[in-house]
């Protein structure tokens, strides 16, 4: 199968969670829904990393929502400021609502 669908991939979930309580099987699910959000949109939008930080979200908070890990998050932020000449966080709000990104 090339691209799940969400169906298969959440019935993927609800089987391998049934199997066991083991706390690493949320990790894979975790990580089945991400590869299955990428399959969908191909990439992890800029704009998403953007809009949560101007929401105020940690980098934990901005992983599970992305089902990402927290550091994966900081490294996309940081090549975020990177790219658009920022320094801070600060400065990347300030870039987000003077270019419509909220």
């Amino acid at each position: 199968m090339k691209h799940p669908t969400f169906i298969t991939v959440l019935l993927f979930a609800i089987q391998l969670f049934a199997q066991s309580s083991d706390p690493n099987h949320v990790n894979v699910i975790n990580k089945k829904f991400y590869e299955h959000s990428i399959q969908k949109q191909g990439v992890l939008s800029e704009k998403e990393i953007i809009k949560l930080v101007t929401q105020g979200l940690t980098n934990a908070q901005m992983g599970e929502r992305l089902f990402i890990s927290p550091k994966t998050v900081d490294t996309h932020r940081t090549n975020i400021m990177k790219k658009v000449g920022v320094h801070n966080v600060a400065g990347l709000i300030r870039f987000a609502f003077q270019n419509g990104i909220s």
